[in-house]
């Protein structure tokens, strides 16, 4: 996003941001790569071998270029009107690819009504504070700060569903924390 970042949006992070940012994908990697049975370099070799790593690569790639569009239509219209226009669109073109899931059935759609909108409106919230926080700083960081979640994941892993091996995801979290503060403190 750094470069997609420049490209599109003319946002260029300083010399501390992009620290941080590197702070982000390096816990990112470590927490996964500690476990990895076949070297630390086996995800890298795993882009060239399995598909899903490909897609995956090419799903970062669209996203990197993704995030950086919608802050551009935030900057022509304004983060409220875009966030209230992207989930509609999204909402109705589900909608209308639903009934070609032969799985998946209307009636379903019905049954927990209570439960459905209260996802809804998280979801609402999720893209209503996603549009207001990018528009406030370069798109690298917001998307940088909000891969943050990660470690809450970790943290509930270790708190609510007692996962071992703590201390390797911990290492991860730390350094992805330590990246937002750089971020944070001096990006």
């Amino acid at each position: 996003m750094i470069l997609t970042g420049f490209l599109i949006l003319d946002e260029i992070p300083n010399l501390w941001g992009v620290c941080g940012i590197l702070f982000v994908v390096a816990g990112s990697y470590v927490l996964y790569s500690l476990k990895i049975k076949h070297g630390y370099l086996a995800p890298f070799r795993a882009i060239r071998k399995e598909p899903g790593s490909w897609l995956m690569l090419v799903v970062a790639l669209l996203y990197s270029i993704l995030a950086v569009l919608g802050k551009k239509a935030i900057q022509h219209s304004s983060p409220i009107f875009f966030g209230f226009f992207f989930l509609a669109s999204v909402n109705i073109i589900i909608l209308i690819l639903f009934p070609l899931l032969s799985r998946i059935k209307w009636n379903a759609l019905f049954k927990m009504p209570g439960r459905g909108l209260c996802v809804g409106f998280i979801l609402y919230l999720h893209i209503l504070l996603h549009v207001l926080a990018i528009s406030m700083v370069e798109a690298v960081y917001m998307i940088s700060v909000k891969r943050m979640s990660v470690l809450f994941a970790v943290i509930y892993g270790w708190f609510l569903f007692k996962e071992t091996d703590i201390k390797s995801r911990m290492l991860g979290a730390v350094l992805m924390f330590m990246g937002i503060g750089v971020i944070t403190l001096l990006g």
